[in-house]
């Protein structure tokens, strides 16, 4: 069963919100929304992971890696997207931001073929890797992202997260806050209030009880 992370975007206090609606697993990618959401993991039992912003700010972030870090929270290796051999060589550059119970090796890449080159260069360096994100995703057709991460699961045993795209091949995966509001009309309309519409995604794709076709589309 796949779990879901919420990516709540720049706006820390939305979060808040989610967090009285039940949702428990969240995807930052700026540090104000780390430290907010810092505040409140003990008291809430939060879990936390942090985006390196390549994919929301267009550029990884150095000093938001080091702080989730330093805060023993899960993140993201730097990567650059669907660059296979700049994502090989950012992991290289900043090695030592790696800890093997904490990051996530980036694959990057335009093709199965690529992503396969990333796995494979990376396991080089990081034999003993736990936890592998897949990225790029969003930026492909649907079809071409389930084979990613279908190859993906074949040869890797440990941790994979989806960046963006939520599949059944992955342990985790993650969605954006802002992909709800584009649809805004249509949760509010079944839901009434478009945060009890994401709350109640969440739970029924980390309860297992959701529409396998809710996956393509979303």
């Amino acid at each position: 069963m796949v779990l879901l992370y919420i990516n709540v975007g720049y706006t820390p206090k939305r979060s808040m919100k989610l967090i009285e609606l039940g949702v428990r697993h969240f995807l930052v990618s700026d540090k104000n929304s780390l430290l907010f959401l810092l505040k409140l993991k003990d008291e809430y039992d939060l879990d936390i992971m942090c985006d390196n912003g390549v994919y929301t700010k267009g550029k990884y972030d150095l000093d938001l890696i080091k702080l989730a870090k330093s805060f023993g929270v899960k993140y993201i290796m730097p990567d650059v997207i669907e660059d296979t051999w700049n994502t090989i060589r950012l992991h290289v550059k900043y090695r030592e931001l790696y800890d093997r119970r904490l990051a996530y090796i980036v694959l990057q890449g335009k093709n199965i073929t690529d992503y396969l080159m990333c796995y494979y260069m990376l396991k080089k360096y990081f034999p003993s890797v736990r936890n592998i994100a897949i990225g790029g995703l969003l930026v492909k057709k649907i079809e071409l992202r389930k084979k990613i991460v279908k190859k993906i699961r074949s040869i890797f045993n440990g941790n994979i997260h989806s960046l963006g795209y939520i599949t059944d091949y992955a342990n985790t995966c993650d969605i954006s806050i802002r992909r709800f509001l584009e649809h805004q009309r249509r949760y509010k309309e079944k839901y009434g209030d478009v945060w009890k519409g994401i709350a109640s995604f969440y739970h029924s794709i980390n309860s297992g009880e959701y529409n396998p076709k809710l996956l393509d589309y979303m």
